[in-house]
Protein backbone atom coordinates (compact mmCIF):
# COMPACT_ATOMS: atom_id res chain seq x y z
CA UNK A 1 0.00 0.00 0.00
CA UNK A 2 1.02 3.97 -0.30
CA UNK A 3 0.78 5.86 2.30
CA UNK A 4 -0.16 9.11 0.85
CA UNK A 5 -2.17 10.31 3.69
CA UNK A 6 0.48 13.18 4.69
CA UNK A 7 0.52 14.39 0.62
CA UNK A 8 -2.72 15.10 -0.22
CA UNK A 9 -3.20 18.92 0.33
CA UNK A 10 0.94 19.26 0.01
CA UNK A 11 2.05 23.56 -0.81
CA UNK A 12 3.08 24.30 -4.07
CA UNK A 13 6.70 24.94 -2.67
CA UNK A 14 8.23 24.09 0.35
CA UNK A 15 9.87 26.62 3.17
CA UNK A 16 11.55 23.96 5.33
CA UNK A 17 14.70 21.31 3.94
CA UNK A 18 13.49 18.04 4.10
CA UNK A 19 15.81 15.55 4.87
CA UNK A 20 14.98 11.95 3.05
CA UNK A 21 15.62 8.63 6.16
CA UNK A 22 16.67 5.57 5.12
CA UNK A 23 14.83 3.52 3.65
CA UNK A 24 14.41 1.09 6.36
CA UNK A 25 13.99 -2.46 3.92
CA UNK A 26 15.26 -3.55 0.73
CA UNK A 27 11.67 -4.30 -0.01
CA UNK A 28 10.71 -1.27 0.71
CA UNK A 29 10.01 1.38 -2.22
CA UNK A 30 9.67 4.71 -2.70
CA UNK A 31 7.40 7.58 -4.50
CA UNK A 32 9.57 11.12 -4.09
CA UNK A 33 7.48 14.53 -4.88
CA UNK A 34 9.22 17.55 -5.94
CA UNK A 35 8.32 20.86 -4.93
CA UNK A 36 7.11 22.85 -8.01
CA UNK A 37 9.27 25.48 -7.69
CA UNK A 38 12.49 22.82 -8.34
CA UNK A 39 15.67 24.47 -9.40
CA UNK A 40 17.11 23.81 -12.68
CA UNK A 41 18.24 20.16 -13.04
CA UNK A 42 15.50 18.85 -10.40
CA UNK A 43 12.22 17.55 -12.12
CA UNK A 44 8.96 18.54 -10.11
CA UNK A 45 6.13 16.07 -10.16
CA UNK A 46 5.63 12.50 -8.93
CA UNK A 47 8.45 9.79 -9.75
CA UNK A 48 8.31 6.15 -9.42
CA UNK A 49 10.44 3.88 -6.97
CA UNK A 50 14.06 3.52 -8.65
CA UNK A 51 17.50 5.83 -9.19
CA UNK A 52 15.70 9.45 -8.77
CA UNK A 53 16.87 12.29 -11.28
CA UNK A 54 17.17 16.05 -10.18
CA UNK A 55 18.89 16.98 -6.75
CA UNK A 56 17.70 13.84 -4.73
CA UNK A 57 19.77 11.41 -6.00
CA UNK A 58 21.01 7.88 -5.46
CA UNK A 59 20.25 4.14 -4.51
CA UNK A 60 16.51 3.38 -1.90
CA UNK A 61 18.59 2.11 0.68
CA UNK A 62 20.45 5.40 1.25
CA UNK A 63 19.26 8.69 -0.71
CA UNK A 64 21.58 11.91 -0.45
CA UNK A 65 19.18 14.54 -0.20
CA UNK A 66 20.43 18.28 -2.32
CA UNK A 67 19.40 21.43 -1.66
CA UNK A 68 15.62 21.40 -3.10
CA UNK A 69 12.84 20.19 -0.63
CA UNK A 70 11.25 16.80 -0.98
CA UNK A 71 8.86 14.45 0.34
CA UNK A 72 8.76 11.13 0.46
CA UNK A 73 6.04 8.65 0.49
CA UNK A 74 6.70 5.20 1.46
CA UNK A 75 6.01 2.37 -0.41
CA UNK A 76 6.42 -1.12 1.98
CA UNK A 77 6.11 -4.08 -0.73
CA UNK A 78 4.98 -7.04 0.56
CA UNK A 79 1.50 -5.51 2.29
CA UNK A 80 -0.43 -9.11 2.29
CA UNK A 81 -3.79 -9.41 3.99
CA UNK A 82 -5.35 -13.12 5.04
CA UNK A 83 -9.05 -12.90 5.56
CA UNK A 84 -11.62 -15.01 5.68
CA UNK A 85 -11.31 -18.90 7.52
CA UNK A 86 -10.10 -21.83 5.86
CA UNK A 87 -11.37 -25.75 6.04
CA UNK A 88 -10.91 -27.52 8.98
CA UNK A 89 -11.02 -31.35 9.07
CA UNK A 90 -8.80 -32.04 6.52
CA UNK A 91 -6.45 -34.73 5.84
CA UNK A 92 -3.26 -33.04 7.02
CA UNK A 93 -5.12 -30.55 8.72
CA UNK A 94 -6.20 -26.87 8.43
CA UNK A 95 -4.12 -25.31 5.82
CA UNK A 96 -2.34 -21.63 5.94
CA UNK A 97 -2.23 -18.95 2.89
CA UNK A 98 0.49 -17.26 2.25
CA UNK A 99 2.78 -15.15 -0.23
CA UNK A 100 6.46 -15.27 -1.22
CA UNK A 101 7.95 -12.31 -3.38
CA UNK A 102 6.20 -9.23 -4.76
CA UNK A 103 3.56 -8.66 -7.07
CA UNK A 104 4.29 -6.71 -9.90
CA UNK A 105 2.94 -5.98 -13.23
CA UNK A 106 6.24 -5.73 -14.94
CA UNK A 107 7.71 -8.78 -14.10
CA UNK A 108 7.29 -12.36 -15.27
CA UNK A 109 7.93 -14.46 -11.99
CA UNK A 110 8.83 -14.07 -8.49
CA UNK A 111 5.34 -13.62 -6.71
CA UNK A 112 3.61 -16.96 -5.35
CA UNK A 113 0.69 -17.74 -3.80
CA UNK A 114 1.16 -20.78 -1.61
CA UNK A 115 -1.16 -23.01 0.81
CA UNK A 116 -0.62 -25.94 2.73
CA UNK A 117 -0.07 -28.51 4.76
CA UNK A 118 -1.91 -30.91 1.48
CA UNK A 119 -1.62 -33.75 0.07
CA UNK A 120 0.26 -34.94 -2.22
CA UNK A 121 -0.19 -34.66 -5.88
CA UNK A 122 -3.59 -33.40 -6.02
CA UNK A 123 -4.93 -30.91 -8.58
CA UNK A 124 -6.12 -27.65 -8.05
CA UNK A 125 -6.80 -23.93 -9.02
CA UNK A 126 -6.52 -20.40 -7.31
CA UNK A 127 -9.76 -18.70 -7.29
CA UNK A 128 -8.76 -14.86 -7.76
CA UNK A 129 -11.41 -11.50 -8.11
CA UNK A 130 -11.03 -7.85 -7.47
CA UNK A 131 -13.71 -8.56 -4.64
CA UNK A 132 -14.15 -10.54 -1.73
CA UNK A 133 -16.77 -11.89 0.91
CA UNK A 134 -15.22 -10.80 4.47
CA UNK A 135 -17.22 -13.42 6.63
CA UNK A 136 -17.49 -15.50 3.23
CA UNK A 137 -20.47 -18.26 2.22
CA UNK A 138 -20.27 -21.77 3.19
CA UNK A 139 -18.89 -23.99 -0.18
CA UNK A 140 -18.29 -27.55 -0.08
CA UNK A 141 -18.00 -28.03 3.86
CA UNK A 142 -16.08 -25.22 4.05
CA UNK A 143 -16.23 -21.00 2.82
CA UNK A 144 -15.83 -19.21 -0.19
CA UNK A 145 -13.94 -16.34 0.60
CA UNK A 146 -13.89 -14.87 -2.96
CA UNK A 147 -16.86 -13.08 -3.79
CA UNK A 148 -18.66 -15.23 -6.74
CA UNK A 149 -19.61 -12.56 -9.24
CA UNK A 150 -16.86 -12.33 -11.54
CA UNK A 151 -15.01 -15.38 -9.67
CA UNK A 152 -11.87 -15.38 -12.44
CA UNK A 153 -9.40 -19.14 -11.82
CA UNK A 154 -5.78 -18.73 -11.83
CA UNK A 155 -3.66 -21.59 -13.11
CA UNK A 156 -4.65 -24.67 -13.26
CA UNK A 157 -1.95 -26.24 -10.59
CA UNK A 158 -1.42 -29.23 -8.17
CA UNK A 159 -0.05 -29.84 -4.41
CA UNK A 160 3.42 -31.34 -5.57
CA UNK A 161 4.93 -33.03 -2.80
CA UNK A 162 5.68 -37.59 -2.58
CA UNK A 163 3.77 -39.21 -4.61
CA UNK A 164 2.31 -41.97 -3.64
CA UNK A 165 0.73 -42.99 -0.79
CA UNK A 166 -0.82 -40.68 1.75
CA UNK A 167 1.23 -38.30 2.05
CA UNK A 168 1.09 -34.90 3.48
CA UNK A 169 4.09 -32.77 2.07
CA UNK A 170 2.04 -30.97 -0.44
CA UNK A 171 1.54 -27.52 -1.06
CA UNK A 172 -0.43 -25.73 -3.45
CA UNK A 173 1.14 -22.73 -5.15
CA UNK A 174 0.87 -20.35 -8.18
CA UNK A 175 3.78 -17.27 -9.03
CA UNK A 176 0.77 -15.14 -10.06
CA UNK A 177 3.66 -12.70 -11.84
CA UNK A 178 4.18 -15.74 -13.91
CA UNK A 179 0.24 -16.31 -14.92
CA UNK A 180 -0.45 -13.17 -15.20
CA UNK A 181 1.95 -12.54 -18.08
CA UNK A 182 1.07 -15.94 -19.42
CA UNK A 183 4.33 -17.59 -18.34
CA UNK A 184 3.36 -20.27 -15.79
CA UNK A 185 3.76 -23.79 -16.80
CA UNK A 186 1.85 -26.78 -14.51
CA UNK A 187 4.37 -28.54 -12.75
CA UNK A 188 4.81 -32.31 -13.20
CA UNK A 189 3.55 -34.61 -10.32
CA UNK A 190 3.15 -38.41 -10.45
CA UNK A 191 1.48 -38.44 -13.70
CA UNK A 192 -0.90 -35.61 -13.45
CA UNK A 193 -1.10 -33.30 -16.60
CA UNK A 194 1.71 -30.88 -16.52
CA UNK A 195 2.72 -28.15 -18.98
CA UNK A 196 -0.19 -27.03 -19.71
CA UNK A 197 -0.87 -23.17 -20.79
CA UNK A 198 -2.28 -21.24 -17.89
CA UNK A 199 -5.88 -20.50 -17.88
CA UNK A 200 -7.16 -16.99 -19.48
CA UNK A 201 -5.60 -14.67 -17.02
CA UNK A 202 -7.80 -11.21 -15.54
CA UNK A 203 -6.00 -8.40 -17.29
CA UNK A 204 -6.66 -6.69 -13.69
CA UNK A 205 -3.75 -8.64 -12.62
CA UNK A 206 -1.31 -6.07 -14.61
CA UNK A 207 -3.23 -3.29 -13.35
CA UNK A 208 -0.42 -1.55 -10.96
CA UNK A 209 -2.14 -0.56 -7.25
CA UNK A 210 -5.12 -2.79 -7.97
CA UNK A 211 -6.34 -4.92 -5.02
CA UNK A 212 -6.41 -9.02 -5.46
CA UNK A 213 -8.22 -11.23 -3.40
CA UNK A 214 -7.28 -15.04 -3.74
CA UNK A 215 -7.60 -18.48 -2.37
CA UNK A 216 -6.85 -22.21 -3.07
CA UNK A 217 -9.64 -24.76 -3.98
CA UNK A 218 -8.37 -27.74 -4.78
CA UNK A 219 -8.87 -32.29 -4.05
CA UNK A 220 -7.99 -33.49 -0.91
CA UNK A 221 -9.47 -36.89 0.45
CA UNK A 222 -12.27 -39.34 -0.32
CA UNK A 223 -13.47 -38.60 2.98
CA UNK A 224 -12.95 -34.63 3.35
CA UNK A 225 -13.74 -33.55 -0.22
CA UNK A 226 -12.20 -30.73 -1.14
CA UNK A 227 -9.68 -28.84 -0.12
CA UNK A 228 -10.33 -25.15 0.58
CA UNK A 229 -7.61 -22.20 2.49
CA UNK A 230 -8.28 -19.35 3.75
CA UNK A 231 -8.11 -16.06 1.47
CA UNK A 232 -5.12 -13.41 1.46
CA UNK A 233 -5.49 -10.25 -0.87
CA UNK A 234 -2.51 -8.17 -2.07
CA UNK A 235 -2.04 -4.98 -4.27
CA UNK A 236 -0.06 -5.55 -7.50
CA UNK A 237 2.98 -3.08 -8.03
CA UNK A 238 4.26 -1.52 -10.84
Amino acid sequence: MVDVSCCRSLPSTFTTKTSIPPVPAESTKAILLWPSGAGAGDQPGPKSSGSFGGRTTGKLGGPSAGDEDAWIALFEAGGMTPFCTPKGGLACGTPQIDTTGIPSASATSGFVVHAGPARSCKSGILLYNTTSLASGVPFQGGTLCVAPSGIRRGGPTNSQGTAGGANCDGEFTLDMNAFAAGAWSVPDCAGLPSGLAANNPAAFLLLAGQDVYCQFWGRDSVATGSFLSAGIQYTVEP
